[in-house]
Order: C-alpha cells, then structure tokens, then sequence
C-alpha cells in the first residue's frame, strides 16, 4: 500500500512536469512564430519603402536649407517625428584681429528635431506636401502623409548659417531606416 501511493504521487508529479514541460513549449514556439512574423512584416515594409531627395538649396543668407524629398516607393511616409535628420556643414571661421588671411570654414554636424510649429533654429519642419513640388499643385489624398509619387518639401534652419563657397551634405532618414543623402552649396 505504502509502495502504492508513492508511486501515485510520483506518477502525478510526473505527470505536472509533462504537462508544464510541453506547456511551456508550445507557448515558447508561439511567441517564436510572432516574433518571425513582425520582422517578416518590417521587412517587408522597408522593401517596399524608397524615397529621393530631388533637390537640396540654402536660402535666407544660408540659415535655411530647402529639401525636396519624392516617395518612390510602395509605402506611405509619416511620423514625421521619429524622422533623423542630420546636416554635415561648414560655418565660417571667426577671424581674429590683426590677421591678414581669412580663417579655415569650420566643419559642423548637427541632428535636427522635427517641429510642426514654426521653425526655430536647428530644428526641421515640412513645409508642404505636393502632387508636383515644382508648381507646388498641392495634394488632396491624405493630407498630411507623404503618399506614394507624392513630394515634400521640408526646411531645415542652421545656427550658424552656412559658410560661402562649401559643399554639404544632408542626410534623412525614416523610422524603418530607410535613409538617403544629398548635398547641396551655398
């Protein structure tokens, strides 16, 4: 009888372990096979995302840097917000009194948050979605979002302006890592 009942109890725990062990298995294969899903999801989203920029200018005596961004892609572009924007530019030197020759143009890289307020200095905003950005024929499908075959048109206010005379560069880049760059002179 003693025998018995020691057996039954190590059969049930036995038994427990099974169950919890194969539980625990299943729900550990599950979490896998969602994981798997959501990066074959990114994945596909960024295969599918592709934007431009078609043109890069500097206005306003070099404070401003005008972008025209085109979204050759598949995917709608937002969240502007969780967008990188960095400016790799040169400033002018300061010159010192009694030197004769100019001061070397100094190299600066800066990152610009986005702002749906007015622009201040080293911040980015979008400054209109278009059709077409060179008539500025403005877009009617979803406003706001940069659709595909859409184009944007985004400022970008440097502190200190750019130097005269330098190549730069600007560099985008959207939420799923999708980036491209351009340069522009001043």
């Amino acid at each position: 009888m003693e025998s018995a009942l020691a057996s039954l109890i190590l059969f049930t725990v036995g038994l427990f372990a099974a169950v919890t062990l194969s539980f625990t298995y299943l729900e550990t294969q599950d979490s896998l096979w969602t994981a798997q899903q959501v990066r074959e999801e990114d994945r596909l989203e960024r295969d599918r995302t592709r934007f431009e920029i078609t043109g890069a200018e500097t206005q306003s005596a070099g404070s401003i840097v005008r972008v025209k961004v085109r979204n050759s892609g598949q995917t709608k572009l937002a969240d502007f917000e969780r967008w990188d924007v960095v400016v790799e530019y040169y400033v002018e030197g300061e010159k010192i009194v009694g030197q004769e020759e100019e001061p070397p143009d100094i190299y600066q890289v800066e990152w610009l948050p986005y702002t749906a307020q007015p622009l201040a200095d080293l911040q980015w905003a979008v400054s209109g979605i278009y059709v077409d950005a060179d008539t500025l024929t403005p877009e009617v499908f979803e406003p706001g979002i940069l659709n595909p075959d859409e184009e944007m048109v985004m400022q970008a206010r440097l502190l200190p302006s750019v130097a005269m005379t330098t190549t730069n560069r600007i560099t985008i880049s959207t939420p799923n890592g999708i980036t491209d760059s351009s340069h522009f002179m001043r």
